[in-house]
């Protein structure tokens, strides 16, 4: 007689208990609708921005933090060889739009070129993890501007009463109310999808 123990046998082992417990849990997998959920997570971290973050070849209609109350000039020549140090540069802002917070990160940086006399920026908001504040900007960006961070700065003659950068690198911006930065005519358009050069 030759047996193949590959074949699992046809009766049950189980007792009769066993099988009735084993039939009524199936009757009842088979009864209950599978309920299937879409998570919907508002925002992708990729909301798209462009700003004015200062004008070039004349001085700040304020003075900026950190230049001893100097109003400041930024040559578009020097503003150009810093463009890259502006890539992937930190975008911070302060719950009241009054002034920089490098605690609070909205965005970054992720193109800067020179335009006329202006320095222009763009990047991305991040939509989701600071959805309130970035649902801010886009509900306030008609009265919003930015303002530069820099360090390691070289001034042309601290003597002067308007200082000339002529070396710095950029450590982020900040969006603010264009009342508080350093130059007035700053701006940022939140969704703005069209970058130029």
């Amino acid at each position: 007689m030759v047996h193949n123990y590959t074949v699992p046998p046809s009766v049950s082992r189980l007792d009769a208990i066993a099988r009735e417990v084993e039939a009524q849990w199936a009757a009842a997998r088979r009864r209950v609708p599978v309920r299937r959920r879409a998570l919907r997570a508002k925002g992708t971290n990729k909301e798209q921005f462009t700003g004015i973050l200062c004008m070039l070849d004349q001085p700040s209609d304020k003075a900026p933090g950190g230049s001893e109350g100097h109003r400041v000039i930024i040559p578009s020549a020097v503003a150009r060889g810093k463009l890259l140090t502006l890539r992937q540069m930190p975008v911070n802002v302060s719950q009241d739009f009054k002034d920089h917070d490098k605690h609070t990160v909205v965005g970054v940086v992720q193109e800067a070129w020179v335009d006329g006399s202006r320095l222009m920026v763009s990047g991305l908001l991040y939509d989701k993890n600071e959805q309130s504040l970035v649902a801010r900007i886009q509900a306030n960006k008609h009265q919003l501007g930015m303002s530069y961070e820099v360090s390691s700065c070289v001034v042309a003659d601290t003597a002067a009463s308007v200082w000339t950068l002529t070396d710095f690198e950029f450590t982020g911006c900040a969006i603010l109310d264009r009342s508080y930065a350093a130059y007035q005519s700053t701006a940022i358009a939140a969704r703005a999808g069209a970058r130029g050069r």
